[in-house]
């Protein structure tokens, strides 16, 4: 968002003098300028200028002016040296001699392709000419300082260039050559003439393009016939020792021109002859020229392009015949032979944290270095906290490095001509939030004499700020209690020397190691000894625990801690003994263990034996027995009552007297210095009073019940209120209204009581059933039953309507039932009977199926008498020709009506009569059946095909079958002479006769043919008949009618014949 700015009045428009805006230190103030960097070149638009690098604390080029519009626009430009390096800008923008921090604006970009900022006005800005500064600097640096300030300075500033920046509406163009090179111009006379409608072009030959390559890709500058172009604002990048091109061309296809190209590597403001690059011979409209930079530092440097004709020798100033001069930039990147490299790799590297206070700081050796700088700075100082010159890789501070800190630190290699490297980056790291801990083992004497068996106490690092991790090592670590901590206890049981390493770090790994020797001597040994209690009570025995005790034991007590008298202890277990009889008062023991060379000494421990205090004296109040009903209390009282004494109640009262409306087992004890008496337990009870409960022997009761009251017989006694009398019995009759009452008595003696109400509802009106249809009944009838009532109710079924269908025999009754739920039933049941349904009998059906249309079909009806078909018909028996569904009903001896099964008749449909359709010798049937039926002569075939072969002369019909086995009428004969057929056993000399078979009975005769078996199929492939070894006249016989398929095996192959019965 832009800002709007008061100015003050006495302020001016206009450039205000460098001397009076801040100085910023810069790295090149206090290490050679090869050691830093510098900016190019910056650039807004068409306009460029180059920052002087004599490296003052600012670079004043406020002679230097860039022009940008109201609108805003680009600036850009390009440092010399460090990768890592970054540009912020300032822009005085109200004019009070300060770069404030909302006139800071950013630049993005790189080394490799140069840096861009966005310049953009704030709201009250107008034209006129305003100070700008540049600051390059390192970009970790930059980043520290935030908000970024333009007075900020350290060796981390490479530059600080200020210049004016004039905002205009009219930007100017670029001129004429900038101030100190030579003027130049070709004579191309830019001009054309048009007469009488005619555009005639008058120029000679001008530069039309101008194009370098370059790392950053060059340029490629088309332009238009200027005599002189100044373009500087245009630049190409290059890097010494590769071969660039520059390419040069013109506008018309010349032979006659000739062209230069000049560097001012030198920077002297004159093109030399050693500056001059000629161009190649004119190829059509272009010329180039491949230039390679070997010896020139970094920089930027002005190049010009002239053009002019064949006769003339290209010069690089004055006027020349023909062609164009134009100049433009080349930024160069130089090796700069001679001085070392940077160091390839530093310890701790860029971004390292929890690096320790004591850190050796250590880098990659470079081969041509004799010594190396180092400085390392606390971010922020103005100075290093180190600054060394070293011939080593590495370099240790010791413990000195601030914790908690960022440090910036850098090496710059030195040969042995004093030659630093330059463009060396700075490594930034940040130290552990403590200082490294300092790693000693206490007791400081080495060696440690202790003896054999003993303890040796031992310490490490403690009271350190932070979390340590300890580990003891060495042989010696297998004596100790602990190797992870920085408090141990070291104990040999053997006589020799060990070594002990202790190595302490912290979070962040910063710690270091110490060792000692340990010396152990022969003698008594002893782990450990402590009192168990070191406060007693007169005539407690006093406990001590004595550990891993080697040699003659020795305990000693004084009531003073002078005159010490051995006592006589007891020994219960491995480490556990005991002094009995020790006065009440003050004691001080002191153990001893001699043995050898060593002896062992622990102690004196404190011991105090208080005297037992009295016993209180309890009991309850008035002699009672501590028992009461809830709502009572029971009453305690202590006789000797002293204020030591106190009940054991949750308050733990002290007082000579306790009231309780809970049961519970009351002491008093009397506490003195940490010794009690206790009394004897008075045993308070407080009983819940008894609640009885009423129970009904029905949830409700109806007018002339009886309904029974009773209560838990486990009480005591009981009385209940009838009325005008009582009762004693746990269970009572009640046959009316009224509140009962009960009181009750528990074991206890404690009373409770309770009362019901009892309430007798009047009884529903009674219903009166109603029969609407006649019993008994036959089956599949319905009796209907009616209820009227005043109040509704339930039939004996569960059905609630007052309407009862009945349809099984059976006794049925209804009952009215009220809201109260008293029921009352009707006076008497009704009893409704069902006849049995007779059985279902058959229809005979004859004769069986299939049937065909036409045939008839005679129906037989089981029943003795009564028939009525469900055609209409009454007697015993029907014939019908029609297909349908067909039954008999009857009346059995009770008048009921009983059905036969139904039975389900089908008449196919007769196939229309075929015609023989006559192709060759093959007829064909014109329609399609199951079955074809082929005769000659009137001799059945026995080929079921629809289309046969004739074989021998004669006549030929044809009848059809369809899949009911229904045949069609015989077709017309047809006489056929067969030509060309050689005489052949067909299965036509099998004859079948008589087919259809009006009795069942088939005779098949062979004439020629092997027959060698036989299988007669049903039409659904059932096997009816088989025989492997049949004779040349087979009789068959079948019992169902119907349509059958004979196949039968000779050595001629299968034969397939159709039998119908």
């Amino acid at each position: 968002m832009k800002k709007l700015f008061t100015f003050l009045i006495a302020l001016t428009w206009g450039v205000v003098s460098q001397a009076q805006y801040c100085d910023a230190s810069s790295r090149c103030i206090d290490l050679p300028a090869t050691n830093s960097d510098s900016l190019l070149f910056v650039q807004i638009g068409n306009n460029l200028f180059i920052p002087g690098n004599d490296c003052p604390a600012v670079t004043d080029n406020t002679g230097d002016t860039l022009y940008i519009t109201t609108d805003g626009g680009l600036i850009e430009t390009q440092n010399a040296t460090y990768t890592d390096a970054v540009v912020t800008g300032w822009v005085d923008w109200n004019q009070n001699v300060v770069f404030d921090d909302d006139e800071f604006f950013q630049f993005a970009g790189h080394i490799s392709v140069g840096q861009t900022g966005v310049l953009t006005l704030p709201d009250g800005v107008g034209a006129g000419d305003y100070t700008v500064r540049l600051k390059l600097w390192n970009s970790v640096e930059a980043g520290l300082n935030t908000p970024p300030q333009a007075c900020y300075g350290s060796n981390l500033v490479y530059q600080n260039v200020d210049f004016i920046l004039n905002v205009t509406d009219s930007v100017p163009t670029t001129g004429g050559p900038s101030a100190g090179y030579c003027a130049a111009q070709g004579d191309a006379d830019c001009a054309s003439v048009t007469t009488d409608g005619t555009t005639t072009d008058t120029t000679f030959t001008f530069i039309d393009r101008v194009a370098a390559t370059g790392d950053n890709g060059g340029f490629n500058n088309v332009t238009n016939c200027d005599e002189y172009g100044n373009y500087t604002f245009i630049k190409s990048d290059w890097s010494v020792g590769n071969a660039y091109r520059v390419t040069v061309s013109v506008n018309q296809a010349n032979l006659a021109v000739v062209g230069a190209v000049y560097i001012d590597w030198n920077k002297d403001t004159v093109f030399g002859p050693e500056e001059t690059y000629p161009l190649s011979a004119n190829e059509g409209d272009s010329m180039f020229v491949n230039i390679l930079p070997t010896e020139n530092p970094t920089g930027i440097y002005r190049m010009r392009v002239r053009t002019t004709g064949l006769l003339n020798t290209p010069e690089p100033c004055g006027t020349q015949a023909i062609g164009e001069v134009e100049d433009y930039h080349i930024v160069l990147r130089s090796l700069q032979g001679g001085e070392p490299s940077c160091v390839a790799q530093q310890i701790p590297s860029n971004g390292s944290t929890d690096v320790c206070t004591s850190e050796i700081f250590r880098w990659s050796p470079v081969a041509d270095a004799a010594q190396y700088t180092v400085r390392i700075t606390p971010r922020g100082a103005s100075t290093p906290q180190y600054n060394i010159q070293t011939t080593d890789t590495f370099f240790i501070p010791g413990n000195g490095l601030i914790p908690d800190t960022t440090y910036n630190w850098i090496v710059v290699p030195e040969n042995e001509a004093g030659t630093q490297a330059f463009g060396c980056d700075t490594v930034s790291f940040t130290t552990a939030p403590f200082a490294d801990p300092v790693v000693a083992i206490s007791p400081s004497n080495d060696p440690i004499i202790t003896c054999k068996g003993s303890n040796q106490p031992l310490q490490g690092v403690v009271g350190y700020p932070g979390t340590i991790t300890h580990t003891w090592t060495g042989s010696g670590a297998t004596y100790l209690d602990n190797i992870n901590s920085g408090a141990v206890v070291f104990n040999n049981p053997n006589e020799e020397s060990v070594k002990l390493y202790y190595n302490a770090v912290n979070s962040a790994g910063c710690g270091g190691t110490d060792s000692v020797t340990i010396t152990t001597l022969d003698g008594a040994q002893l782990d450990d000894f402590y009192l168990v209690d070191n406060v007693l009570c007169e005539a407690d025995s006093a406990l001590f625990v004595i550990k891993g005790a080697v040699g003659t034991v020795q305990v000693d007590d004084s009531v003073s801690g002078s005159n010490y008298q051995t006592l006589n202890i007891i020994q219960l277990n491995d480490s556990l003994y005991y002094a009995p009889s020790l006065s009440n008062g003050v004691h001080f023991l002191r153990l001893s263990v001699m043995l050898g060379d060593c002896d062992v000494f622990r102690g004196p421990e404190m011991l105090t034996f208080n005297s037992i205090p009295t016993k209180p004296q309890v009991t309850f109040f008035d002699g009672s027995n501590g028992k009461e009903c809830a709502g009572g209390t029971v009453g305690m009282q202590v006789l000797n009552y002293v204020s030591t004494m106190y009940f054991n109640d949750v308050n733990n009262t002290s007082t000579d007297t306790l009231y309780t409306s809970g049961s519970g087992d009351f002491v008093v004890t009397n506490e003195v210095n940490g010794c009690v008496n206790t009394s004897d337990t008075l045993k308070a009870r407080v009983f819940a009073n008894p609640s009885p409960q009423i129970m009904k022997s029905a949830p409700a009761a109806c007018e002339g019940d009886t309904l029974f009251l009773s209560v838990d017989a486990s009480f005591a006694g009981v009385k209940w209120n009838i009325n005008t009398s009582d009762s004693t019995s746990f269970t009572i009759p009640v046959v009316m209204d009224g509140t009962y009452n009960v009181d009750v008595v528990d074991v206890n003696g404690c009373e409770g009581s309770t009362s019901t109400t009892v309430s007798f509802s009047p009884k529903a009106p009674q219903p009166v059933i109603t029969q609407l249809d006649p019993s008994p009944a036959c089956a599949g009838a319905v009796v209907r039953l009616v209820a009227s009532y005043d109040t509704a109710g339930v039939w004996n079924t569960g059905s609630a309507s007052d309407t009862l269908f009945v349809t099984q025999t059976g006794n049925y009754i209804y009952t009215s039932i009220t809201a109260k739920g008293c029921k009352t039933s009707a006076e008497d049941s009704i009893s409704i009977v069902f006849y049995n349904s007779g059985d279902k009998s058959k229809v005979q059906v004859n004769p069986a199926g299939p049937y065909c249309f036409g045939d008839s079909v005679l129906l037989v009806s089981e029943f003795a008498n009564g028939n009525l078909w469900n055609t209409g018909e009454t007697n015993d028996s029907i014939y019908i020709n029609q297909s349908g569904t067909y039954f008999v009903e009857t009346n059995d001896e009770n008048g009921c009506a009983v059905s036969s099964e139904e039975v389900e008749i089908i008449f196919a449909n007769i196939p229309t009569k075929p015609e023989i359709q006559v192709s060759g010798n093959l007829l064909t049937s014109s329609i399609a059946g199951a079955v074809y039926e082929w005769t000659r002569d009137g001799i059945p075939l026995n080929q079921n095909k629809r289309t046969i072969e004739a074989r021998k002369t004669g006549n030929y019909r044809l009848s059809v079958f369809n899949n009911a086995g229904c045949e069609s009428e015989r077709s017309e004969a047809v006489f056929i002479t067969p030509v060309g057929i050689e005489d052949q056993i067909q299965n036509e000399e099998i004859s079948v006769y008589p087919n259809p078979s009006m009795d069942g009975v088939f005779n098949i005769e062979n004439e020629d043919l092997a027959l060698k078996s036989f299988v007669l199929y049903t039409l659904d492939g059932k096997v009816v008949l088989k025989n492997n070894q049949p004779e040349n006249l087979i009789k068959i016989i079948v019992d169902q009618k119907g349509m059958y398929l004979l196949s039968l095996e000779t050595d001629d192959g299968q034969v397939l014949v159709k039998l119908i019965y």
